[in-house]
């Protein structure tokens, strides 16, 4: 999930301020060229975004895909005895109190993320922190809370999750994306000075990753200081 709510604003204002100017060009030719420069350059600049924004859905839904297959790899491990090649890409240590019933907990409420069926999700998930509060994917259930209530706009809770993976497991791999996404929430929700200290404790903390340039970009759509 991205949240792409100040895309639909910024086309908002574009759409706003054409029709606002767009009859005075008819008088003054070079205004009409001038304008006509800066709409085309504009429309290259969306269609970057918009590229853009795809290719950072694209990626969220290859993590998640991702996550699935080693989770359901894992459970046939624990089930079979047998250690996959997978080990390597997820360490034992990072969910080193998994069972076969957690496993099938979270990708049972991770299914419903991919399903769209985020009200559904957001209980399971819920159920699923309370019944494993110091379980081996409890910090990726926290994780999904706070993307799926920052999809609903309900700030306060997003944060309240992201914080949780923040402080309560600091070797978690989603230590970045909460960082980032709770710089979104804070954002949203108008508490812009936190926000940015979030964000720019992302792009310190992790230089040179695509969540330190989502961190960039970020901080420049809310303008310099």
């Amino acid at each position: 999930m991205v949240d792409e709510s100040e895309n639909f604003a910024l086309l908002e204002e574009q759409v706003t301020d054409n029709a606002a100017i767009g009859s005075s060009f008819n008088d003054h030719p070079q205004q009409a060229l001038a304008h006509e420069e800066n709409t085309s350059a504009t429309k290259t600049n969306l269609d970057l975004l918009n590229r853009v924004n795809g290719l950072q859905q694209e990626l969220q839904e290859l993590r998640g895909q991702l996550d699935q297959q080693i989770l359901a790899m894992k459970a046939l491990q624990t089930q079979s005895g047998v250690m996959p090649a997978v080990a390597s890409l997820m360490p034992a240590a990072e969910h080193p109190n998994n069972s076969a019933g957690e496993q099938d907990r979270y990708l049972s409420a991770f299914n419903l993320i991919k399903r769209k069926e985020f009200d559904a999700a957001i209980t399971s998930m819920q159920n699923f922190v309370s019944d494993y509060p110091a379980g081996g994917y409890t910090a990726n259930a926290h994780y999904w809370l706070g993307e799926l209530y920052l999809q609903n706009k309900d700030y306060a809770q997003s944060i309240k999750h992201f914080d949780i993976v923040l402080t309560k497991s600091p070797s978690s791999s989603k230590n970045a994306d909460s960082l980032l996404k709770m710089g979104y929430a804070l954002a949203a929700s108008g508490q812009e000075s936190a926000a940015r200290q979030r964000l720019q404790a992302v792009i310190a903390q992790y230089p040179d990753t695509h969540v330190s340039k989502l961190a960039h970009a970020k901080l420049a759509s809310l303008g310099a200081r």
